[in-house]
């Protein structure tokens, strides 16, 4: 029953800190592979798809005990530290 509420958990985080992504993809065992064909930056903690990154994209890690000796093209503390990154990858 927790997995239902994960996405509106996740939106009204999102929302508070006033986060403005064009999109937001909710993954599963499913559709996991597909990830990375997806998106060119992923922001995660989720060390699978940190070591399954391919060489043409971006990888910014948020920092926790369970991924700390995972690679990763950024690493910051918490979500709010995204916004100094951002600035510095030049998206259109």
């Amino acid at each position: 029953k927790a997995i239902a509420k994960q996405k509106p958990a996740s939106l009204f985080f999102y929302s508070k800190y006033g986060t403005e992504v064009d999109e937001i993809f909710f993954y599963n065992k499913k559709n996991y592979k597909k990830i990375w064909s997806k998106f060119d930056v992923i922001v995660t903690a989720n060390p699978e798809l940190l070591e399954s990154k391919p060489k043409n994209k971006i990888s910014i890690k948020i920092k926790t005990s369970y991924n700390e000796n995972i690679s990763s093209d950024y690493t910051i503390d918490n979500i709010e530290g995204f916004t100094s990154i951002y600035k510095s990858l030049f998206l259109k």
